[in-house]
């Protein structure tokens, strides 16, 4: 078998905004950015010289054409000889594309072993927890407690909100207003996406046990393995970081210098399955768990939980967010009583709707982005300097 191209889907675009009744249609913005009011969904297969295709679809854009050139006349199931080649024609550059081939050619591998991804790499359980994830800053406190409750009554036994803004009083009044909507039974998952300081981290990691936080995500700037360390040490609420991250090296350092206790690593921006299953490995020998950050249109972070046995948890978004790219899948599987049930089918069990995908395009026409992503971070210079000020 051979690798003769790779063949694109059309671009599709979908507001941001989204539709959800809580939506309060101002830019999406976690700690440290405003969002773009435009996504953009893109797949991609990855042909070969029978009849048989891996499909990808978490990468934005036509593939870099060195990777392309790099893969031509392979053959697919040399998955390890390929991420090598890959990883070192680009000197470790475009991980994110990587990645995504890496997506497309274990789909392909399962395909042709007639085997799930997560049975191909461990096949450790069939169902994974799931948690509901949203909590944007951008929603005020009503529609934030209105989001999360949503999700409980979807079935979901844990929900995700963002942090960061400028008053840590109304961090903490955010936190303390779903708590008592959802009850002492939901577990809530906090994320700062590197909006504070140490310091910062450090008091409001205090200020926030009293709410019985299942995880503090990604508080201080993602490279400071230091700083991770010395929050790690001072507070009970366990701390997940990695989502943004990529190399084994790197993890190496987190779980040397005892920084977090799960890894967020994501399907793709760490180098795909092929780099996630050695992040995991090396985790499971410290004890750390593997709860990885979540592509919305893609079942892979499920498959990937449900491979190892240090998988705690998937994350879900909305059905709305941001494109209705669930619908654009036949096989997806969805959560029910806070699982998800991962596919029993070859590779990652879902195939492209086409007749779906082209009937959005024609009744939901969007422009172009009219509103790019920004960052808060001249704008916010509170979230890093007078966090802990009032609270």
């Amino acid at each position: 078998m051979k690798i003769t191209g790779i063949e694109y889907t059309e671009s599709i675009l979908g507001s941001r905004d989204g539709s959800a009744p809580w939506n309060n249609r101002l830019p999406w913005q976690d700690a440290i950015n405003y969002a773009t009011d435009v996504m953009t969904f893109q797949a991609f297969r990855i042909l070969t010289d029978t009849d048989m295709t891996g499909l990808s679809s978490i990468y934005p854009s036509t593939l870099p054409q060195r990777l392309t050139e790099t893969l031509i006349g392979n053959n697919p199931l040399n998955i390890e000889r390929l991420w090598n080649q890959l990883f070192w024609v680009t000197q470790g550059r475009w991980m994110d594309a990587i990645g995504a081939i890496d997506v497309a050619l274990w789909d392909l591998l399962g395909k042709v072993a007639g085997q799930p991804v997560h049975r191909l790499l461990g096949g450790f359980r069939d169902q994974v927890p799931v948690y509901g994830s949203g909590g944007g800053l951008n929603l005020t406190q009503e529609e934030l407690v209105q989001e999360q409750l949503w999700y409980i009554e979807q079935g979901y036994t844990g929900v995700k909100l963002k942090l960061g803004q400028a008053d840590s009083a109304e961090d903490l009044n955010r936190v303390k207003a779903v708590r008592d909507a959802v009850g002492s039974d939901i577990d809530i998952m906090t994320d700062v996406n590197n909006g504070w300081s140490v310091t910062v981290a450090i008091k409001m990691a205090h200020k926030l046990e009293r709410y019985d936080i299942a995880w503090l995500e990604e508080p201080v700037w993602k490279m400071d393995v230091e700083g991770y360390s010395r929050l790690a040490r001072t507070t009970d609420i366990p701390i997940a970081t990695g989502e943004g991250m990529a190399g084994l090296h790197y993890f190496k350092r987190l779980l040397e210098h005892e920084c977090c206790d799960i890894i967020q690593a994501d399907p793709t921006y760490c180098g795909g399955p092929t780099a996630w299953k050695k992040i995991a490995n090396l985790a499971e020998a410290y004890g750390i768990h593997m709860a990885p950050h979540h592509k919305p249109e893609h079942p892979v972070n499920a498959q990937l939980t449900a491979a190892v046995p240090n998988g705690l948890i998937a994350e879900e978004f909305y059905p709305g967010y941001p494109v209705p790219m669930f619908k654009f899948y036949n096989g997806r599987p969805f959560q029910q009583n806070g699982w998800i049930t991962v596919s029993s089918e070859p590779g990652f069990g879902v195939e492209l709707d086409l007749d779906r995908m082209q009937w959005y395009q024609t009744q939901y026409p969007i422009s172009p982005p009219q509103r790019g992503a920004t960052s808060r971070r001249p704008r916010q210079s509170g979230v890093v300097l007078h966090s802990t000020k009032k609270g």
